[in-house]
């Protein structure tokens, strides 16, 4: 039986392109919220059958989660970026009030 488990470094979580759906500050907090249930999904279907039964799915995910890791360090980088720019313009700072948790 073969595996229907596609390695694609340009495949979208949805149908439309995923760089539009982050279009002010918000949307982009609902990526990386969106990126950690999906996380929580791919750990519960990783635990074995029926998710993953065939090496050919093992690789596709390995492969998939490779080109995520990839992605994750281009945006940790700028981010770090930003806190830097912010930093150096004196527009950091402690407000309690600001923080917000989904």
């Amino acid at each position: 039986m073969q595996s229907r488990a596609r390695y694609s470094s340009t495949s979208h979580a949805s149908s439309g392109d995923v760089r539009s759906s982050a279009e002010d500050a918000d949307g982009t907090v609902q990526l990386a919220a969106n990126l950690h249930e999906h996380v929580r999904q791919l750990n519960y279907a990783t635990a074995g059958p029926p998710s993953l039964t065939q090496p050919s799915t093992a690789y596709a995910i390995l492969g998939n989660l490779s080109a995520a890791i990839y992605g994750l360090d281009q945006a940790l980088d700028q981010i770090n970026r930003f806190f830097l720019r912010e930093l150096q313009a004196g527009r950091l700072g402690h407000d309690p009030l600001s923080v917000r948790l989904l």
